[in-house]
């Protein structure tokens, strides 16, 4: 096999995530191996040959047995074009076209950003002989526009969500896993809105405790959670979760 590169060199894995699936769980150690060597391959190739005789052929002298393919070829479970691709990994890769399209649109947006970044209104004058008195025209940046952009510390989350969902479990002490988990999120999704985040949670009967189980803030910011929780998956009159999910929260594996 002969890798060619994408356009990006890399992704983002999640170990918590990653160790944390359901399938993964299932697997012994050769076939994690093979999972993970097809996940690379996904990347480079832009996906696999929907064709699992060809995947044998690449595999035949790396394992003790074919069997080993059979677990990790059931996560590839995504079909366009004649080729196969990891769900999860597929959405990484829009997600990183999407930022790559948003940060080339370029010159003024960018000069704008780094002057609110910098703090202070961004003002417009004519030029002119025009002294104090002179009539002008100023356009500023609101102080309310710079704040829902500006990038949240991990105290002022916290503060957040104590504020929107006073009856989940409060924090105790920000430690240094959640200061990793907040920045990592913040990383992923720029300018992101908390406050509306930790609203959809307090709006979801399920995730306030609306059973024998409610969620918690090191719930909510678990990379596979987070999504799930933003994206509406936990919204009242939705399906809350499968059984199989059910079963890896209750056994702690999420």
């Amino acid at each position: 096999m002969v890798l060619k590169l994408s356009k990006s060199p890399a992704f983002q894995i999640y170990p918590e995530a990653f160790m944390s699936d359901f399938d993964v769980q299932n697997m012994n150690m050769e076939e994690v191996g093979v999972y993970t060597y097809l996940l690379f391959a996904d990347w480079l190739e832009g996906g696999l040959p929907d064709d699992l005789t060809v995947v044998e052929g690449w595999l035949k002298h790396r394992c003790t047995t074919v069997d080993s393919l059979k677990k990790p070829w059931a996560k590839f479970t995504v079909i366009k074009d004649g080729r196969r691709f990891n769900k999860r990994l597929d959405q990484e890769r829009e997600k990183q076209q999407l930022w790559r399209e948003k940060s080339s649109e370029g010159g003024k947006k960018s000069a704008d950003a780094r002057r609110e970044r910098k703090g202070g209104a961004s003002v417009v004058q004519p030029k002119g002989k025009g002294g104090a008195h002179s009539d002008s025209v100023s356009v500023s940046v609101s102080d309310s526009d710079k704040e829902s952009k500006k990038e949240k510390t991990p105290q002022e989350i916290v503060t957040l969500f104590h504020e929107i969902c006073p009856d989940l479990p409060k924090v105790q002490k920000i430690t240094q896993l959640r200061i990793v988990h907040i920045k990592a999120r913040n990383r992923e999704y720029p300018g992101f809105d908390w406050r509306g985040y930790f609203e959809t949670v307090a709006q979801s009967k399920f995730l306030m405790g609306n059973g024998d189980w409610r969620a918690t803030f090191d719930w909510l910011i678990n990379p596979s959670n987070f999504v799930k929780v933003f994206e509406g998956n936990y919204a009242n009159g939705r399906k809350e979760e499968t059984l199989e999910e059910q079963g890896r929260r209750l056994s702690g594996l999420r």
